[in-house]
């Protein structure tokens, strides 16, 4: 592996890893904010919820597809810097010698 092939696949690690990472904050952003939690009254069963109105049931469906946005996005993120790794010239040089 020649001197410019090494420059780029470092670049392109780097870039890789800068892209995963951005995924990774986004997606947790999304999870942080959209999730919606299991709470529980004094008594350990869940709060009844209205779901009788159409405003609470498009609400609770956008915060579902959010939340799992969120983590497609951090297991997407997850990925690239995988793969960031191996795209890595430290990589390649031990593998090729």
């Amino acid at each position: 592996m020649n001197q410019a092939e090494i420059i780029i696949l470092d670049h392109a690690s780097l870039i890789l890893n800068f892209i995963g990472m951005s995924l990774n904050i986004i997606g947790a952003y999304l999870l942080y904010q959209y999730a919606i939690p299991k709470h529980l009254d004094s008594e350990g069963s869940p709060p009844v919820m209205d779901e009788q109105h159409p405003e609470h049931l498009a609400e609770q469906l956008h915060y579902k597809k959010l939340s799992k946005l969120g983590f497609a996005l951090i297991a997407m993120g997850f990925c690239l810097q995988f793969v960031a790794e191996f795209v890595s010239s430290a990589f390649l040089q031990w593998v090729f010698g």
